[in-house]
């Protein structure tokens, strides 16, 4: 923690296996000597950093990579600030993991075309142009993605664009979303969904910690940058019920086995809607999965009875549903954990 690599010093750590620095600022030549002068390197995690503009990891040992917050570090560096950017490119790297804050920070991903799993639930206060798109498309062969809500948002905003939105095709198998279930974030999951052919499983955390707040307090429609006049989708609900929008899951989920959804469907605000709202949300997807084995309902918070009476009433309502799959399992799970390989 707290490190400081001195300009004179030069590194030779040729045993060094696992690296873990904590608070620091390094310039892209500390980058380089690490990378160079740690040859056994095999996992590399960079807390509270910054300073860097490229990481370019081209040792075929190193196969895990975490960034966990871009932040400024304590002690005399004099004022760093502003936007900035640095770029991944990590083609042996396995293993990626960017999470915590990337305030006004543009991340580029490069070559990564030995990725198995990537997580990329960082958070970020301004989105650069295409971000999502080129992000997505670095990972496509990932064979497990997670995605925070910012995602699908952008991809929300695609879809009213576009409207017939191509996302980069992705080989996952294994998707899991951060994401409250609102009728606009459907759309961004419908779009994404439409992406991943190969997809097995899902997994979807429906928390009020991840609630979009564009939802209810951003409209789109008062932005200048869209026009909506004469636009007859952009009212795209109305009163009609999601099952009457075959097109948001039209043409995906047909190898998908397994789903499961964390939901925290307790007496907070968006109790009787939210409801409403989850249970018509998996209804669409148990219409359009003709091939699903189970599908999980998990609440989020253990022990809260309003939580359990509204997820039980979700269940009811979907084991009365008539799915496309005439052998899928529908029930009440455990919470499930879903995180880092290894950690």
């Amino acid at each position: 923690m707290f490190c400081r690599i001195p300009e004179e010093c030069v590194l030779n750590w040729t045993s060094l296996k696992s690296l873990t620095l904590t608070d620091l600022f390094l310039r892209d030549e500390h980058v380089e000597q690490i990378i160079t002068n740690c040859p056994q390197l095999e996992s590399l995690k960079l807390c509270e950093f910054c300073g860097f503009h490229r990481l370019h990891i081209t040792s075929p040992n190193c196969r895990r990579l975490q960034l966990i917050d871009h932040a400024h570090p304590t002690g005399d560096w004099g004022f760093i600030g502003g936007d900035c950017s640095f770029e991944i490119v990590a083609p042996y790297i396995q293993h990626l993991k960017i999470s915590g804050h990337f305030d006004r920070v543009e991340v580029r991903l490069g070559d990564l075309s030995s990725l198995i799993h990537a997580d990329l639930t960082f958070s970020v206060d301004v989105v650069f142009d295409q971000t999502v798109e080129v992000l997505l498309a670095s990972v496509c062969c990932a064979k497990e993605l997670m995605v925070p809500c910012w995602f699908i948002e952008m991809i929300y905003v695609l879809v009213l664009e576009k409207k017939d939105v191509s996302l980069p095709l992705l080989e996952c198998k294994r998707l899991t979303i951060n994401s409250w279930i609102s009728k606009n974030a459907i759309l961004g999951i419908g779009g994404l969904l439409r992406s991943t052919p190969y997809l097995e499983n899902l997994n979807i955390l429906h928390t009020e910690g991840n609630f979009l707040a564009w939802d209810e307090d951003f409209d789109l429609s008062e932005d200048e940058d869209f026009d909506f006049s004469g636009d007859e989708d952009f009212d795209l609900w109305g009163d009609e019920p999601l099952s009457a929008h075959e097109k948001i899951f039209e043409g995906s989920l047909q190898n998908l086995k397994n789903a499961e959804v964390t939901s925290s469907c307790c007496s907070c605000l968006h109790s009787a809607d939210t409801t409403e709202l989850l249970t018509e949300f998996l209804m669409s997807l148990l219409e359009h999965a003709k091939n699903l084995e189970k599908l999980i309902i998990a609440p989020e918070h253990k022990g809260c009875n309003v939580s359990s009476t509204n997820i039980s009433e979700v269940i009811k309502n979907l084991l009365a549903f008539p799915g496309a799959s005439n052998i899928a399992v529908v029930s009440l799970g455990s919470i499930s954990v879903v995180d880092f390989p290894g950690e």
